[in-house]
């Protein structure tokens, strides 16, 4: 371990215990496995189909090479598994326009190439709270579709009314049926919602972030 390590709090070593590289150029994966190994076990891979056959555990690090599709598809098998790990791009040619598409793509941050050691201890936490704050929103938005998935169709065209600050009235207009009905099945949805009230049905909704 370098002499640079003690940048790094505890607390945050902690929250990575594993670094996978992602590179399909060999000599690149050799280069990144050197600038990494200090702060915890690292695993060079060529591809994400050989991510996907060594998949890390918990508490692991994804530093990628933005190459082709291969931010698209890591975050893509993070989704599938139900894991999401900070997922760091790196590239030498880090324009504006590949970190934008690198950042909506999945990962937390991008790292341009050559960097040292002490651009990975400044930047490290910071790719960790933005990697936890997304998996807490991932949670929420995965509870609140189970709760949803309670619904009926029409409840949940109702559900969706409310959510948009429309009126029973204005509810019953759009599907045709009686603002009875749209009431009685308001009642169910926060029933079914086990939600205390349409304030909380709105909020449920937000979460899910339904198109």
């Amino acid at each position: 371990m370098n002499s640079i390590s003690p940048m790094l709090d505890r607390n945050e070593l902690d929250e990575v215990r594993s670094v996978v590289v992602v590179a399909s150029d060999a000599r690149l994966r050799a280069t990144l496995f050197n600038s990494i190994s200090w702060f915890a076990y690292t695993v060079p891979v060529e591809d994400t189909t050989e991510l996907e056959r060594y998949w890390p555990g918990r508490r692991s690090m994804l530093l990628v090479h933005d190459e082709e599709d291969a931010i698209e598809k890591s975050a893509a098998l993070m989704t599938q598994r139900g894991d999401w790990f900070p997922l760091v791009a790196v590239s030498a040619e880090a324009t504006l326009e590949r970190v934008v598409d690198a950042i909506r793509a999945g990962a937390v941050d991008y790292w341009r190439l050559p960097f040292d050691p002490d651009a990975v201890a400044a930047r490290l936490p910071e790719a960790i709270g933005r990697t936890n704050a997304e998996h807490m929103r991932r949670e929420r938005r995965a509870r609140a579709l189970k709760r949803i998935s309670r619904l009926s169709p029409r409840e949940h065209q109702v559900m969706r009314g409310l959510a948009h600050g429309y009126s029973s009235k204005e509810i019953a207009n759009h599907l045709g049926i009686s603002p009875r009905t749209v009431e009685i099945h308001r009642a169910n949805v926060i029933d079914r919602l086990e939600a205390r009230s349409s304030t909380e049905v709105v909020r449920l909704v937000t979460e899910a972030d339904l198109d």
